[in-house]
């Protein structure tokens, strides 16, 4: 940052996220800036938003907890997935994993 003496501030900002992880790029993003300094005035000239990644895989995770087993029902109970490279991550089960991805016999979690 600098002050030039005329009144102009540049300030450079860099945020970065690891909460997008596995995530899509494509929507709408949107930049909010607030005013909080009554009687301070300012322009925003310009901001940028630079997303890294890897081109959309129809690769999934499915994550599995304890609480799992204690929800019942979920869209998750039986997967069906034919497309990309997919991961059960059953880390977070403290109880008996099963799976058998043959079909000819039941799988439980927890």
């Amino acid at each position: 940052s600098s002050d030039r003496g005329h009144g102009n501030f540049d300030q450079t900002w860099l945020t970065t996220s690891t909460n997008h992880w596995a995530g899509q790029s494509a929507g709408d993003w949107t930049l909010i800036v607030k005013d909080t300094q009554s009687g301070k005035t300012g322009t925003l000239q310009n901001w940028e938003l630079r997303l890294y990644g890897d081109q959309a895989a129809d690769n999934s995770t499915y994550v599995y907890t304890n609480e799992f087993a204690e929800i019942g029902t979920s869209d998750r109970t039986i997967i069906t997935d034919t497309e990309g490279l997919d991961i059960i991550n059953t880390s977070a089960v403290s109880g008996d994993v099963v799976i058998d991805l043959s079909g000819t016999h039941q799988s439980s979690i927890a």
